[in-house]
């Protein structure tokens, strides 16, 4: 298990939301009025075919409303509501509280400035989760989304499952962490804190035994 440096990651940040350790961002009064988060460049068309992402999440202060993509795969940048409008593309799973106060995740998927969602509805998951984020491009004409949520750490306790049936198989360059939505709401806030996100991907070995002789 490999979690993510976030402090390699670029930030924008302009009102001082986050705190960013390591393997953790801890965020406070992200509004629906800010241009705010933490990008990845892979290279393009990195993000291809199936992928599996864990990470945990654990909420705080929210006002009804308040809303941001805890983790997007994008190929532009900008805000979530930015891609959508530039009629962009991006997956994403994001975290919400309802008018009724109800803590929400979510599917998120946008093509070519459509969006389509799905969310845990009625479900309050107001404490922290281990939630994994997997596309399953095997299911389905372009592919499935899911988002597991988990009670535990090793994942055995299942909560809750969704999923988005998607509508174009399509390769991601960029992933973000803590992705605002600015549609100009500023009095919407989300605060928490997220943090071992594991990509699940390969890493190079070095094989230090190996020698070159002339």
């Amino acid at each position: 298990m490999a979690f993510e440096d976030f402090t390699t990651y670029i930030e924008t940040d302009p009102n001082n939301r986050f705190s960013v350790a390591a393997n953790a961002i801890t965020v406070t009064a992200l509004s629906r009025d800010e241009d705010a988060w933490l990008i990845k460049d892979r290279g393009a068309g990195h993000f291809s075919g199936d992928f599996e992402h864990l990470f945990k999440y654990t909420p705080a202060t929210n006002t009804n409303r308040a809303h941001a993509d805890l983790l997007s795969l994008a190929n532009i940048v900008d805000d979530v509501n930015g891609i959508d409008t530039a009629a962009g593309d991006l997956l994403g799973v994001w975290y919400f509280k309802s008018d009724s106060g109800v803590n929400q995740y979510g599917l998120y998927e946008i093509v070519a400035g459509t969006p389509y969602q799905v969310d845990t509805s009625v479900t309050n998951h107001s404490v922290v989760r281990y939630p994994k984020f997997k596309r399953d491009e095997g299911v389905g004409t372009y592919g499935t989304l899911y988002l597991y949520i988990y009670s535990d750490e090793a994942r055995t306790i299942l909560i809750q499952t969704i999923s988005l049936t998607l509508h174009e198989k399509e390769d991601f360059r960029y992933n973000y962490v803590m992705h605002s939505y600015d549609d100009n709401n500023a009095a919407y806030t989300l605060g928490g804190v997220l943090e071992n996100l594991d990509l699940q991907e390969a890493v190079a070995v070095v094989n230090s035994n190996f020698f070159t002789f002339f």
